[in-house]
């Protein structure tokens, strides 16, 4: 059996309109780097190269933000008036992307 996580009214109301418009951006990034992958092909520009890894990279973090929805993470941030989850989350984030920054930059020469 599936257990989802149980929200009030309010926050429910809240947390999935802001969920149905993290998935229509992630849906929408994944249609534009299925299609800019399948146009260019193995003839790739640094700059096509680029747009198809932000594409790619925000249709998995819609993916992961509706794995957070679904198990109730993103009621429990909400909740806690400490935001030191949130800011250890962003802060988290926010250091795999500059390493992976570093990494792809490195191996571009």
């Amino acid at each position: 059996m599936l257990l989802v996580a149980e929200y009030t009214d309010e926050e429910k109301t809240v947390l999935l309109r802001r969920f149905r418009i993290i998935s229509i951006i992630g849906l929408c990034s994944m249609i534009v780097g299925f299609v800019m992958m399948s146009l260019v092909g193995y003839n790739v520009l640094p700059v096509t190269d680029y747009v198809m890894g932000v594409a790619f990279g925000a249709a998995m973090g819609a993916l992961i933000t509706a794995v957070f929805y679904s198990t109730g993470v993103l009621a429990n941030i909400r909740k806690t008036n400490n935001k030191i989850p949130a800011k250890i989350m962003a802060a988290v984030c926010a250091a795999i992307c500059i390493v992976l920054f570093v990494i792809a930059f490195a191996e571009s020469f």
